[in-house]
C-alpha cells in the first residue's frame, strides 16, 4: 500500500513539473537558509559548555556607584576569591585570571607577539575542563616562572608537543619561563581565549589584599547542588568586613555612611554559561556575542520556513480543482478519506525530503562563504553526528507535515458528487484561506525588509558620525614603552618623512582608553570624590587627532610647566561644576592622604573615545613624559604601504629584542561593530532570499490563477478589455493583500528594530522613510511578479483559450 502510496506521487510530480520544481526549490532554498541559521545560532549558544562543570561555575563582577558614577563591571579585587573559597563551605574552588595583551615571547633569535597570554591560578585546571596532555594538572601552575602551553602554541614554538621543562623568554618582563604544562587547544567557544597560561604566583600581587582595586576576573566553581543565590546573600558581609575598612581609609566614610551618601558597593554571580550572550558589563575579558541576535535569527530561520512552506499551501490549495476529479473518481471507486489524506502527506512528504537533499547540496556550497561572512568555522557531519541527520529529518517531517496538512484536509472533503457533476467553484473555497497565507508572507517580507534598511542605515551612521576626532589613516605603533627613554628621538626621527603629518604618544589610544581613578575639585573634599576616566597624552595629541578646544589651552612643549597640568572634556567639567573650568583645581585621590593638586589648562571638546554603545564619559588628560605606551602615527594616505616599512625600518633600529607591532585605528574602531556588521550582512541575505522565495511563491500562484481563468480572459478580450485591464483585474487581488500586510508588518518591525537599536548610546531616529521603501519595494517585486505570469495570459489569442477547457 505505501508502495502505492509513492508511486503516485511521483507520478503527480510528473504530471506537474512546474508545481514541483517551484515547491521543491522554494523549500529547499529556505531549509538551507533555516539550516544555516540554525548551525550559527547552535555555535553561539554552545560557548563554555564544554566545561564538565559548566553548569556550577560562576563569574564574580561588581556593581556599584560612587558620587552618581555607575560602576557596572567584570573584574573584581585580588583577594575576593581566595577569602571566599577560605570563609564560605559553598564555594569549591576559586581561579582569578589576569590577561597580558600583546606580550613579546623570544625563543633563541625568534620573537613572538601574543594576545592570548595569561596570568592563571593553579586552581584553574580544578574549575575548567582543559585537558592536559604533559604535565601534571596541580603543579603545573603552582610556582612561579611557570608556562603551561596550548598544544598549537608549543609545535609553533618548538615544532612539537612534547617541550616539558623547556624554557621559553617572557621578553616584557625580562623573565625567563619554565613550560611545565601542555593543554589541548582552547576551543572557539570560550569566552576567553588562551594560548599561553603563566603561573598567577608570579605576579607582584598575587598576595595583593586590596579590595577598592579590581584589576582581575575571579570565577567559582560552586558545590554541587548549591544555588548561586544563596552565595551572593553572604556578600554584603563579605563588603562590611574588608571592603569598608578600605573605603573609609580611602574617603574618610564608614560603610554606612558610605551607602547613606547614595554609593553602593555590591559584589554577584554571573553564570558562566550566560557570559558570552548576556552580559553587558564594562571590561569583558573578551569579545561577547549578543542574545539579541540569536532570537532575530531564530526569528528568520522560522519564517524563512514558513514562508516555504506557505508556498507550498498555496500552490497546492491554487490547483485543487485540478485534483478534484481524481479525487471524485477515488471515493467513488472506494477510497476512505483517510487514504487520501494519507497520499497528499506522502505527497508533500516526498517534495519536503526531496527538497531537503537538495538543501543540504546548497548548504555544503554555501558553508565556506557563510563561515567567512560570520567569522566562524561552522561544519556539518551527516555521519559523525547523528544528531544532525536525526534533526535533518526532523525538519523534513515537521515541513511536509507543515505544508501538507491543509491541502491534504482540504482536497479529502471533496464532495465526489459536486465533483463530478461539475459544480465546485473554481478557488472560491480556500481564496480567503489563500489571502491569509499570503498575508502573513507578505508581513515576514516587509518585516525583514525593514530590518535590514534600518540596520544598514544605523552601522553607516556609525561609520559617518562626526566622532570629533580624525581617525583616518592614523597608524598606531604598540608597544612603544620599549622604546623607553628614546621615545622622542624616535618620534622626532620618522617625522623627518614628508608622509608622516603628525606622531603623539599616549596611554591608550581612541577606543582603547579603560583607566579610571576618583579625582575631586577644588571646595571639596575626598569624601566627594568621582570616578573619571583617566588617559595620559603628550603636547602632541590634540594635532595628530584634530581634538578641538572649547576653552583653554592644550599642552605645551614644555613639560616642567605643564606637569601637573590637566585636561578635562566638556563632560568633567560639567560634572565637576565648572562653568569656566580652566585655572581651576583638581585632585587625584592617593588614598593615603597625599592627594596631588592638578590645575585644569583646558577644556577640551567632548569626543567619542569609546564606541557609540556608550556614550561620551566624563575624562581627565594627564601630561605624561616617557610612561607612554601608543604612538599614533598620522600619515598621508598616498603611498601608506612605503611609510608603514619606513616606521618599521626605524623602529628595528631603535629598538633590538622587541618586534614592530601595529594597526590602523580606523580598522580598530571598525572592529567594535563586528557583532553589529555581521547581523547587518545576515539580515540583508536572508531578507532577500525571503523575498526570492516569496516570488518563487506568487509566480507559481499566479500562474494557476492565470490557468483557472485562462477563459474568463478569453472572453473579457471577446468583449474587448484591453491587455492593462485585465492586468488589474488580476492584480487587484495582491494589492489589496500587500495593503493589510503593511499595516501589520509596520508596527511589528517598529518594536523590534526600536528593541535592536536600543544597544547604541547614539542612534537613527525611526522615520517612517524605511517602511515606505519596504513596502514598497516589497510590492512592486510582488506586482511584477504576478504581472509577467498575467500578461502571459493576457496576450493569448482568445480563440486558443476559448476552443476547450
Amino acid at each position: 500500500m505505501i508502495k502505492n502510496y509513492f508511486k503516485i506521487a511521483l507520478r503527480t510530480l510528473q504530471k506537474y513539473k512546474s508545481y514541483a520544481i517551484i515547491n521543491i526549490f522554494g523549500l529547499a532554498i529556505g531549509l538551507a537558509s533555516a539550516i544555516l541559521i540554525l548551525l550559527f545560532v547552535q555555535d553561539e549558544l554552545s560557548y563554555d559548555k564544554h566545561h564538565k562543570k559548566a553548569d556550577q561555575i560562576h563569574r564574580i563582577t561588581l556593581t556599584g556607584r560612587i558620587m552618581a558614577d555607575d560602576l557596572n563591571v567584570a573584574l573584581s579585587s585580588y583577594p575576593i576569591g581566595p577569602t571566599l573559597k577560605e570563609e564560605f563551605p559553598a564555594v569549591e574552588n576559586a581561579v582569578r585570571i589576569q590577561p597580558q595583551e600583546k606580550s613579546v615571547i623570544r625563543i633563541e633569535d625568534r620573537k613572538y607577539i601574543e594576545d592570548h597570554l595569561l596570568f592563571a591560578d593553579s586552581t584553574i585546571f580544578d574549575v575548567f575542563t582543559m585537558p592536559m596532555l604533559k604535565g601534571s594538572q596541580k603543579k603545573a601552575l603552582a610556582e612561579p616562572n611557570k608556562v603551561v602551553l596550548t598544544e598549537s602554541t608549543a609545535r609553533r614554538y618548538f615544532g612539537s608537543a612534547d617541550v616539558l621543562g623547556k624554557t621559553i623568554e617572557w621578553a616584557d618582563r625580562n623573565r625567563k619561563l619554565e613550560v611545565s604544562g601542555v593543554i589541548k587547544d582552547c576551543p572557539e567557544t570560550s569566552h576567553f581565549k588562551y594560548d599561553l597560561l603563566v603561573s598567577f604566583v608570579s605576579t607582584e600581587r598575587a598576595e595583593s589584599q586590596l579590595w577598592v582595586s579590581n584589576n582581575v576576573y575571579t570565577y567559582l566553581l560552586l558545590q554541587e547542588g548549591v544555588a548561586a543565590e544563596s552565595v551572593e546573600e553572604q556578600f554584603p558581609g563579605i563588603v562590611e568586613k574588608y571592603v569598608g575598612p578600605q573605603l573609609e581609609q580611602v574617603m574618610g566614610l564608614t560603610i554606612d555612611e558610605f551607602y547613606e551618601s547614595g554609593n553602593q558597593w555590591g559584589y554577584h554571580l554571573q553564570p558562566l554559561t550566560k557570559i558570552y550572550l548576556h552580559s553587558d558589563l564594562n571590561n569583558e575579558i573578551g569579545e561577547t556575542g549578543n542574545i539579541n541576535n540569536v532570537y532575530f535569527f531564530s526569528i528568520i530561520a522560522i519564517f524563512l520556513i514558513l514562508i516555504a512552506s506557505i508556498n507550498f499551501m498555496n500552490l497546492a490549495t491554487a490547483k485543487s480543482t485540478n485534483r478534484a476529479k481524481e479525487v471524485g473518481i477515488r471515493k467513488v471507486t472506494g477510497s476512505r478519506r483517510k487514504q487520501l489524506i494519507f497520499q497528499f502527506l506522502t505527497e508533500a512528504m516526498l517534495i519536503s525530503f526531496i527538497a531537503l537533499i537538495v538543501a543540504s547540496l546548497f548548504v555544503e556550497l554555501a558553508l565556506p562563504y557563510f563561515n567567512s561572512l560570520a567569522d566562524k568555522s561552522l561544519s556539518i557531519n551527516y555521519f559523525d553526528q547523528p544528531q544532525i541527520l536525526i534533526v535533518l529529518i526532523l525538519i523534513g517531517l515537521i515541513v511536509g507535515l507543515l505544508a501538507g496538512s491543509y491541502p491534504a484536509f482540504y482536497l479529502s472533503a471533496f464532495n465526489p458528487v459536486a465533483v463530478l457533476k461539475g459544480k465546485l467553484s473554481k478557488g472560491s473555497k480556500n481564496s480567503r484561506l489563500r489571502g491569509v497565507l499570503v498575508v502573513f508572507q507578505f508581513i515576514i517580507t516587509i518585516v525583514l525588509f525593514i530590518s535590514t534598511i534600518i540596520v544598514t542605515r544605523q552601522m553607516n551612521y556609525v561609520n559617518d558620525k562626526d566622532l570629533g576626532f580624525k581617525k583616518e589613516h592614523m597608524l598606531v605603533v604598540n608597544r612603544v614603552s620599549a622604546l623607553g627613554n628614546n621615545q622622542e628621538a624616535f618620534r622626532q626621527e620618522i617625522l623627518k618623512n614628508p608622509k608622516i603629518k603628525q606622531a603623539s604618544y599616549s596611554q591608550g589610544v581612541p577606543g582603547t582608553i579603560r583607566s579610571n581613578t576618583a579625582f575631586y575639585a577644588e571646595g571639596h573634599t575626598a569624601q566627594e570624590s568621582m570616578i573619571m576616566d583617566v588617559t595620559a597624552t603628550d603636547c602632541y595629541f590634540d594635532d595628530a587627532y584634530k581634538i578641538e578646544m572649547a576653552s583653554g589651552r592644550f599642552f605645551s612643549e614644555d613639560y616642567s610647566t605643564d606637569s601637573l597640568g590637566v585636561l578635562v572634556n566638556q563632560a568633567a567639567a560639567r560634572k565637576l561644576g565648572f562653568e569656566n573650568a580652566v585655572g581651576k583645581k583638581l585632585m587625584l585621590v592617593q588614598g593615603d592622604g597625599s592627594d596631588i593638586d592638578f590645575k585644569i589648562l583646558g577644556v577640551v571638546k567632548d569626543f567619542n573615545y569609546k564606541s557609540l554603545h556608550s556614550s561620551i564619559k566624563p575624562l581627565v588628560m594627564i601630561y605624561a613624559n616617557n610612561r607612554y605606551t601608543h604612538l599614533s602615527v598620522q600619515v598621508n594616505p598616498d603611498q601608506i604601504d612605503k611609510t608603514l616599512s619606513y616606521v618599521e625600518n626605524k623602529w628595528s633600529q631603535f629598538v633590538k629584542e622587541t618586534p614592530f607591532n601595529y594597526s590602523f585605528l580606523e580598522n580598530d574602531w571598525a572592529a567594535k561593530y563586528r557583532q553589529e556588521k555581521k547581523a547587518s550582512i545576515i539580515f540583508k541575505i536572508f531578507s532577500l532570499l525571503a523575498i526570492a522565495i516569496s516570488c518563487l511563491g506568487l509566480f507559481g500562484l499566479a500562474s494557476f490563477m492565470a490557468e483557472q481563468r485562462t477563459k474568463e480572459i478569453g472572453v473579457r478580450k471577446v468583449f474587448g478589455a484591453s491587455v492593462p485591464k485585465i492586468l488589474q483585474i488580476l492584480s487587484k487581488e495582491v494589492i489589496i493583500l500587500m495593503i493589510i500586510s503593511t499595516v501589520i508588518a509596520w508596527p511589528v518591525g517598529y518594536y523590534f528594530m526600536n528593541q535592536w537599536l536600543q544597544g547604541f548610546a547614539y542612534r537613527i531616529d525611526m522615520s517612517l522613510l524605511p517602511f515606505f521603501i519596504a513596502s514598497f519595494v516589497t510590492f512592486s517585486i510582488a506586482l511584477l511578479t504576478i504581472s509577467y505570469r498575467a500578461y502571459s495570459a493576457a496576450v493569448v489569442n482568445p480563440a486558443e483559450s476559448l476552443r476547450d477547457e
